[in-house]
Parts: C-alpha cells; sequence; structure tokens
C-alpha cells in the first residue's frame, strides 16, 4: 500500500495491489476519484500545489492526475523502475 495526503490535508490518496489509486475526500469521508492502473501501485505523491497527483505502478508506468477533473493529463514509461 502507497499513502500520500494532499498539501492541504483535504484529501489522502492510496494505491496498492489492486492496481487501484482511490483519492479519498477526508472531510466527506469519501471518494473523490478513482482510476485503474495496469499493475499494481507502489508509489503515488501530489504536486506542491495539489493540483496534480502522480501514480508509479510496478510496471514503470507514472500516470498524473489533475486532482480537479479527475483526468488522466500524462503518463509516461520510466527507464529502470518506479523504485
Amino acid at each position: 500500500v502507497t499513502l500520500a495526503f494532499s498539501p492541504d490535508g483535504a484529501y489522502l490518496a492510496s494505491g496498492g495491489e489492486d492496481k487501484t489509486l482511490v483519492v479519498w475526500h477526508l472531510q466527506s469521508r469519501g471518494r473523490h476519484m478513482e482510476a485503474q492502473l495496469d499493475a499494481p501501485l507502489v508509489a503515488v505523491a501530489y504536486s506542491p500545489s495539489g493540483q496534480h497527483l502522480a501514480a508509479g505502478d510496478a510496471g514503470s508506468t507514472v500516470a498524473v492526475f489533475d486532482v480537479a477533473t479527475k483526468e488522466e493529463i500524462d503518463s509516461t514509461q520510466v527507464d529502470g523502475g518506479i523504485l
């Protein structure tokens, strides 16, 4: 399991073996967004502004999401793996 809090503390991103990225809205305790990746998640991280969320999977892909629109805005394959 990998976890990251948004810089403002309003959201918690989680991911793991089920290949699912979930962003939780902590005040409402509900799901803000959910995305399915191609491999188990090994890392999640917010940008300093909290506007973007990066998710790295075991298949060496990093996907970047816009937290407000809940859309994937970019993805790339990383040579040598995520970790």
